[in-house]
């Protein structure tokens, strides 16, 4: 058996940020041979025809919508006017010297962003003039590029344009008919791989006016249209086929999945048997229960995701550490009563914590929700959505999942699945953990569910390498019951022993390094008594015989 690094809550081209390539190009630098990318799904499950036509009638640039305003944002300072439906931008520069402006077009959240593979088409009526030494060019600005995840640049320009870099491409235009430009994204970089190509977003357009030496500009707007032609499952299917393409270019095997965002608590899906859920024909109306249905009746796995960042708890920040207290049990109440949904895992590797809870916090709910006799597999977290952000600092961890070793690469995403539900899974900081370890009773591994025959309990703990001057933590029912600091980086073991004092006991191992930083959280071996406990166990988890 051996453990694989993943890391598992990741937002891609799905929205402005990220690409699926920054993401399995820092997986390669990590050593990772496996990734999955978990988009929400109320990005992948969109209507087509985002924006069916901007107004421009109505003599402003900015407009709003349920979401917040969406239109255009001046750069540069230039004179903006409003005249029969049309918005005008004029732009000028001095005898010496150089001037650029313009406007682009700013979202509604996300709301208005598109993935290039669900075939986005962007189209623009326009006029312009230019007198003396001045240029009009489009500006698309697409998804972060490794290796500086800076992002790529999509040009179409009137004339000429200076050079194109390593992020950059230009590309002519010309009417389609009377001052109407279609900007074919897609089409366009359908075959573009060294800047990504499909893995991208459209995030927005600057209309440009450059001048220089005196030069004038002019650009008048009358109308504006973003189509997409995809969505739902045709999206997903098309995002695995450019996901494995550039997999395999680094070694590294995607699962593409979703985080159903639409439906209460956002909750990570970890099966591709399951399809997206059609928020347009409910209505955009989904209960968490309903969502969960979803799940089950596809056979699938999903987690229950950030659980103090949801409305209840987003605008908590000035909370005594009393109230925090307070908040976790009450909140562990809350979903001991809903069985936790029926979620398989949970997300608790949040090393730096998150909004007003921090690690403790979270494991001190994970904690009160396993003493219950509820069997939830505990993971790391980045929940990254762009590629510069939570690999190497952060709240960066990755989940070390158990597979036999004699499969084959890449193994199939049943056999993390077995694990997940098994509990035999681990999470750390990638950048810190570079080392084998297991924690195991006997032959039982960690989230296996025991039946001792024998009043005490015995554990045992061991690392390959550890890090220079980590401290290991070993937990007993949410409790430190041992601390002891590893002295060297040779092969590190630790055996002890406990007596249960609950219907449920478990006990599981915190490493942390010399700055006192979270690098490891085992999941637990949990010890049960039979005569007392009369709850569910997971088959998956059972490893020894009642």
């Amino acid at each position: 058996m051996i453990y694989e690094p993943m890391h598992m809550h990741l937002h891609t081209c799905h929205q402005p940020g990220g690409s699926m390539e920054g993401h399995i190009y820092n997986a390669s630098l990590l050593g990772m041979r496996y990734i999955r990318f978990t988009d929400h799904d109320t990005r992948t499950g969109r209507k087509p025809n985002p924006i069916e036509e901007f107004d421009f009638t109505l003599g402003e640039a900015m407009v709003s919508d349920k979401k917040g305003k969406y239109g255009f944002e001046p750069f540069g300072e230039p004179s903006l006017s409003f005249s029969e439906g049309k918005v005008k931008i004029a732009t000028s520069s001095d005898n010496a010297g150089y001037h650029k402006a313009g406007v682009y077009f700013v979202s509604s959240g996300t709301k208005h962003t598109s993935i290039l593979i669900a075939e986005v088409t962007v189209t623009l009526g326009m006029r312009f003039k230019t007198v003396g030494d001045a240029r009009i060019y489009l500006d698309v600005r697409l998804s972060q590029r490794p290796p500086e995840h800076k992002a790529a640049h999509l040009i179409y320009s009137f004339g000429d344009y200076p050079e194109e870099n390593e992020s950059t491409v230009r590309l002519p235009i010309s009417e389609e008919e009377d001052g109407v430009y279609k900007l074919r994204l897609s089409e366009d970089m359908r075959n573009r791989w060294e800047i990504g190509g499909l893995d991208n977003v459209f995030d927005t357009v600057l209309i440009t006016a450059e001048t220089r030496n005196g030069g004038y500009a002019e650009i008048e707007l009358d109308s504006f249209k973003i189509d997409t032609k995809y969505g739902y499952d045709e999206v997903i299917v098309r995002q695995r086929a450019v996901a494995d393409i550039i997999g395999e270019k680094y070694g590294v095997k995607p699962f593409v999945t979703t985080e159903i965002s639409g439906a209460g608590q956002h909750k990570n899906v970890f099966s591709t048997s399951v399809p997206v859920i059609n928020y347009e024909e409910r209505g955009y109306k989904v209960t968490a229960w309903e969502a969960v249905d979803h799940v089950k009746k596809y056979g699938g796995i999903f987690a229950y995701n950030h659980p103090f960042e949801n409305d209840k708890y987003k605008k908590l920040r000035d909370l005594t550490r009393d109230q925090v207290e307070l908040t976790v049990v009450n909140e562990a109440a809350s979903l001991i009563s809903k069985r936790l949904y029926g979620a398989t895992l949970m997300e608790v590797g949040f090393t730096e914590g998150r909004g007003a809870f921090t690690l403790s916090d979270h494991l001190r709910l994970w904690d009160i929700i396993s003493l219950s006799g509820i069997f939830v597999t505990g993971y790391g977290d980045s929940d990254s959505h762009k590629n510069h952000q939570s690999w190497f600092e952060g709240n960066n961890f990755a989940t070390w999942i158990a597979i036999d070793e004699k499969i084959p690469y890449p193994a199939p995403e049943e056999e993390f699945i077995k694990s997940m539900k098994a509990g035999n899974v681990y999470m750390g900081d990638p950048v810190f953990l570079k080392t084998d370890l297991f924690f195991t009773s006997g032959n039982s591994p960690m989230g296996s569910v025991i039946f001792p025959k024998e009043k005490t309990v015995k554990m045992s703990f061991k690392m390959k390498t550890p890090p220079p001057e980590s401290t290991v933590r070993i937990i007993v029912d949410g409790r430190t019951y041992i601390e002891e600091k590893i002295s060297s980086d040779e092969e590190y073991s630790l055996n002890f022993e406990f007596e249960p004092e609950f219907s449920v006991s478990f006990s599981r191992v915190e490493l942390y390094n010399r700055d006192g930083r979270c690098i490891m959280l085992t999941n637990p071996i949990y010890v049960v008594n039979t005569a007392e406990f009369h709850g569910d166990i997971p088959k998956e988890r059972i490893s020894e015989e009642i």
